[in-house]
């Protein structure tokens, strides 16, 4: 892989299309924070901050020409907390917690 193929691990997520118009993730991620997201919006922007902002499924190895060891540390770092999210989404709260559920 050259280089400049390479994702790096510092780099800013791109907010704007290809028109440059903001990206939908922008007023999802908005209204969560203010409390007002409908569902479509709370999927939308979760999905935006596990796999865009935390690189979840991105390779977080990067190369000596990139940076290496402190490029692919960082990578790894904002992977953990996609992993963590997710991990928070899809398990059960009892499985999370040890503790059983009460009804």
């Amino acid at each position: 892989m050259k280089p400049e193929q390479v994702r790096r691990a510092f780099a800013p997520p791109k907010w704007t299309d290809a028109r440059g118009h903001p990206i939908p993730a922008i007023t999802s991620i908005k209204a969560m924070a203010a409390g007002t997201a409908s569902a479509q919006q709370q999927i939308e922007g979760m999905n935006f901050i596990i796999e865009e902002l935390a690189g979840l499924y991105d390779e977080p190895f990067r190369p000596d020409e990139v940076g290496a060891e402190r490029e692919t540390a960082y990578a790894l770092g904002r992977a953990y907390v996609g992993r963590v999210l997710r991990q928070i989404i899809v398990q059960p709260v009892n499985r999370l917690t040890g503790k059983k559920e009460t009804a």
